[in-house]
């Protein structure tokens, strides 16, 4: 007996959305809801460990200001922002 996949049987979902729909969306650069919310995530974690690795080389007392008050900041924002996606998803797939 031959059983239907999961694509075969509408696709696979993740928090509410079609897996792929999310490619479709990364692949044409269009990026809304979910996927959208978690590249901003990571872009801002990304930016905010590049300056915080700029800093670590840069011997000046600004240096740590900078670390603190940019790196830091970039850092916890993208955090925020990704623990806002999973929580604002999961809430739509169950209402």
């Amino acid at each position: 007996m031959v059983r239907a996949g999961p694509m075969a049987t509408g696709g696979v979902r993740v928090m509410g959305v079609r897996v792929s729909d999310m490619h479709e969306s990364l692949r044409s650069g269009v990026r809304t809801g979910f996927a959208g919310r978690l590249y901003i995530a990571g872009l801002l974690i990304a930016v905010g460990l590049v300056v915080e690795v700029a800093t670590l080389f840069w011997i000046h007392p600004v240096s740590m200001t900078l670390f603190l008050c940019l790196g830091a900041v970039l850092v916890l924002a993208g955090m925020a922002v990704f623990l806002w996606s999973v929580v604002s998803g999961s809430r739509m797939t169950r209402g």
